[in-house]
């Protein structure tokens, strides 16, 4: 999962907007509300990136999904997280610190 992350990150960064609004965004937005946690803690790796190069009607659009990676990263400081060996790992690398909400 963390490579995965860290390679759409850099796609992120190479695409057109357009490619953006069409393919990252909805994938985000799937991620982000999806059932399992995995799923979850991806798109909190890739929100900054994505979130970084779309214009201002998406970013209104994607607040309410950063909201969902904010409460993972402050449970990832109270230790609430799931232990399992599939997430006990990856899931600190890809969290944001609980400390930067966006505006």
């Amino acid at each position: 999962m963390q490579k995965a992350v860290e390679s759409l990150n850099k796609l992120t960064a190479l695409a057109h907007e357009d490619a953006l609004v069409t393919d990252f965004v909805p994938m985000l937005k799937r991620l982000a509300t999806a059932e399992f946690f995995t799923s979850r803690t991806s798109a909190c790796g890739l929100f900054a990136a994505i979130y970084a190069r779309v214009g201002a009607d998406d970013k209104d659009a994607l607040r309410g999904y950063h909201s969902c990676c904010f409460f993972l990263s402050q449970l990832s400081e109270t230790a609430s997280l799931p232990s399992s060996p599939r997430t006990s790992r990856p899931w600190s690398a890809v969290l944001p610190p609980a400390t930067s909400a966006s505006s």
